[in-house]
């Protein structure tokens, strides 16, 4: 496990800061406190403690799952871990042995900026609708004033 962890702090530590868990408890305690800073967990299903499933599951629950993608890092040949994964909402599932230094860091890289430039859309949808919402609410207070207007000029 923490021979994994050092392969993969290798490949990314010239790029992105690393925050390391050494079990699944630790894993959601550092996710919570630094949900905001986060921008891709790499999650091992097998740790001590708690498994990746259960920090998916907490992760769930605390409505982060949506927000910071999760890729299961699996050394299982078992298809039922990877279909848990996706079905919990991983974004995608990197096996080990061996770690392929450019697979790796191009299926992260693609994973966040696939997140970002969803997040970035989100934005935009949740900003237009706002606009919409104030466009809508002008035009019905201008009729209902038009019209208060006519009545009183009739």
């Amino acid at each position: 496990m923490k021979l994994n962890r050092e392969v993969l702090k290798s490949i990314f530590a010239d790029k992105y800061n690393i925050l390391e868990a050494s079990n699944g408890i630790e894993a959601i305690d550092m996710v919570l406190e630094n949900f905001d800073n986060i921008i891709l967990i790499l999650l091992d299903i097998i740790m001590p403690d708690a498994d990746g499933f259960y920090v998916l599951e907490r992760m769930k629950k605390n409505g982060l799952l949506g927000k910071i993608p999760v890729i299961l890092v699996t050394s299982s040949e078992d298809a039922q871990d990877e279909i848990k994964g996706y079905d919990m909402g991983v974004a995608d599932v990197i096996h080990k042995y061996p770690f392929d230094a450019h697979v790796v860091r191009r299926r992260v890289e693609n994973t966040i900026d696939l997140y970002r430039h969803r997040n970035h859309l989100n934005t935009l949808v949740e900003s237009q609708t706002s606009i919409m919402k104030m466009q809508a609410k002008r035009l019905r207070e201008t009729s209902d004033f038009m019209i208060e207007t006519l009545s009183t000029v009739v």
